[in-house]
């Protein structure tokens, strides 16, 4: 259950970078969360930020939360993980991408009070702008929620790089995705999101060759990158190549949790790869994933 914030005291807005105060005067708020309590001081802590209230709204399940965000399309959306029955707040981050093809003009706030390595490992790799952990304080709130905010109106040449290479891969122009990735390259002195990104703007050109030597390049400014180590496992399984699918899951997964879309295939390598105590791991972590 959520900590109820602290009142009468509230943020000072007056303190706000003045972009920060237009840009949530002028959203629209999801907050999604079937718990009446947290839902209810999640939406109130967004009033006293500064969100208008007839902006800000708030729901107890996917199927309304997929309704509204059709509707409203929503800036911010704030999130509960485990949305009960099996199901998963962080799918939401696709349905809001679908409206927004930039970064910078939205924010996917996640609610978990676990914070178990394979939820924030699904986190990270769905690239959700901030997880706010239960029980939460309303100063916690707003310090996870600017956090969020900052990066999108201080962007670096590197970030800013990167988002037009990103804007330019949803419209499916991947010569300038390319070109803009290799650009953000030469901004950072370990360029691994850039080299992962152009090695995706490859693949959907159909040229998987220099999508898996950009993955390499992005591996050697950082070795247990799981998203560069994961576009060489897809480029592997593609060429039907059983052995050296599974060597990649061995380093992809000795330092990431499991990742449970994942355990299907998983399950099929191991058993080709006659290597059957695999199996029995996996089994044991979806037990956990389950519990």
């Amino acid at each position: 259950m959520a900590k109820q914030p602290e009142h009468p005291s509230k943020p000072d807005l007056d303190t706000l970078d003045p972009r920060f105060i237009e840009f949530i005067q002028k959203s629209q708020f999801l907050v999604v969360d079937p718990h009446s309590s947290s839902r209810n001081a999640l939406r109130r802590l967004c009033l006293d930020l500064g969100a208008k209230s007839p902006n800000v709204n708030a729901v107890d399940n996917l199927g309304d939360a997929h309704e509204m965000i059709s509707k409203l399309r929503p800036q911010f959306l704030i999130v509960e993980y485990e949305m009960g029955g099996g199901r998963c707040g962080m799918d939401l981050i696709h349905v809001q991408r679908k409206w927004y093809e930039k970064d910078s003009e939205r924010v996917f706030l996640l609610i978990t009070s676990n914070q178990s390595p394979a939820i924030l490992s699904h986190a990270e790799e769905e690239e959700v702008d901030s997880i706010l952990p239960k029980p939460f304080t309303a100063a916690k709130f707003r310090d996870q929620l600017l956090a969020a905010i900052a990066p999108k109106f201080n962007p670096t040449p590197y970030l800013t790089a990167i988002q037009d290479g990103k804007t330019a891969l949803v419209r499916k122009n991947f010569p300038d995705a390319i070109a803009a990735f290799r650009k953000a390259r030469k901004l950072d002195p370990k360029p691994t999101a850039a080299c992962f990104y152009e090695g995706v703007a490859n693949r959907k050109s159909e040229k998987p060759e220099d999508a898996a030597k950009c993955f390499e390049r992005g591996l050697t400014f950082d070795p247990k990158n799981f998203r560069c180590l994961e576009g060489l496992y897809e480029i592997s399984m593609e060429r039907k190549d059983p052995a050296k699918s599974y060597a990649l899951t061995r380093l992809m997964y000795a330092e990431h949790p499991y990742t449970p879309r994942r355990i299907p295939e998983l399950v099929k390598l191991s058993i080709a790869n006659k290597k059957f105590k695999d199996v029995l791991d996996y089994y044991k972590f979806f037990v956990q994933m389950e519990a």
